[in-house]
């Protein structure tokens, strides 16, 4: 009977995160001192750091995309990085329009140009929601680093109202601003 041996080693101490039997030979210097793993379960071998095992078969991906459906938090989150990108944009779209505004000319006339075509109103709205979304995601934040809201059933609820609130104040905004255009 093969005992094994405890080692301090790293690559031994580290937990096998594949599920393939075939992926796993015993190691040369390993080589005798236990019977050759049966499947993941039965032995830590030495994987590499690039993720890929002794036979060099790459890891699996992550199962969590193909189980866990995504829930508001998940989508939240995801905008959230999202607006940022898009405010930062949308600063440099504001830092050039500044400087066409200083120097005037065919720069300036270019620049009211974008902002009456569809393209630029589009932008605008876009830009008009990232704002009302950030605000929403950091009163939501500020609440959390006060501890509030950690429940299930109210981090939901203001997922939504962020989402929601921010497309509806977004709309007011914009209607408000065709009424006063006439």
């Amino acid at each position: 009977m093969h005992t094994r041996r405890a080692t301090n080693r790293p690559s031994a101490r580290r937990a096998c995160m594949l599920n393939s039997p075939a992926c796993y030979a015993p190691s040369e210097t390993d080589a005798g001192l236990h019977p050759p793993a049966r499947s993941c379960r039965d032995a830590k071998q030495n994987v590499s750091s690039k993720g890929v095992c002794p036979m060099g078969k790459p890891r699996p991906l992550s199962p969590h995309l193909t189980i866990y459906r995504p829930l508001i938090g998940s989508y939240t989150s995801i905008l959230h990085r999202a607006v940022s990108a898009a405010l930062l944009g949308g600063l440099g779209f504001l830092a050039a329009w500044l400087l066409a505004i200083a120097q005037g000319g065919a720069l300036f006339d270019a620049f009211s140009a974008l902002w009456g075509s569809i393209v630029g109103k589009v932008m605008l709205f876009g830009w008009t929601f990232c704002a009302f979304f950030y605000a929403a995601q950091w009163i939501r934040h500020f609440a959390w680093d006060m501890g509030y809201g950690f429940d299930l059933d109210t981090a939901r609820l203001t997922g939504r109202l962020a989402l929601i609130g921010s497309a509806v104040a977004s709309v007011l905004v914009w209607l408000y601003i065709a009424m006063r255009a006439g």
